[in-house]
């Protein structure tokens, strides 16, 4: 049943204290579809079973366990190709600087806040 594990490598914060990266990892050992779990410099290593546990679960019990990962760098957005497209979200991004996330009113728009 080996062929079917899974081994991931979470970036740790190095805020976290030895005893509760210890405690953490004891603590994501015993879960079911874990098979180890262990910590080499700043690297969380986790095996585990795809077929009983995916890895968003994973991500949610290594926060309930204690541990806080490092922040991972997002993705680079890719360019929309379309022009009516790239205009709309500028427009979206523009009305959300100005206005924020509230509800667009005609009463609020003229007003000045105070």
């Amino acid at each position: 049943m080996e062929d079917f594990t899974v081994k991931i490598e979470f970036p740790i914060n190095g805020t976290n204290d030895r005893t509760s990266l210890d405690q953490a990892i004891r603590t994501l050992g015993n879960n079911k579809g874990i098979t180890e779990a262990f910590l080499k410099e700043n690297i969380l290593i986790v095996e585990y079973y795809s077929q009983i546990i995916g890895e968003e679960a994973l991500r949610v019990l290594i926060g309930q366990s204690g541990l806080r990962l490092a922040e991972e760098p997002d993705a680079p957005e890719k360019r929309e190709r379309n022009p009516v497209k790239r205009y709309i979200n500028r427009l979206a991004k523009s009305n959300e600087k100005r206005f924020g996330n509230r509800r667009l009113d005609c009463c609020d728009l003229n007003r000045k806040e105070a």
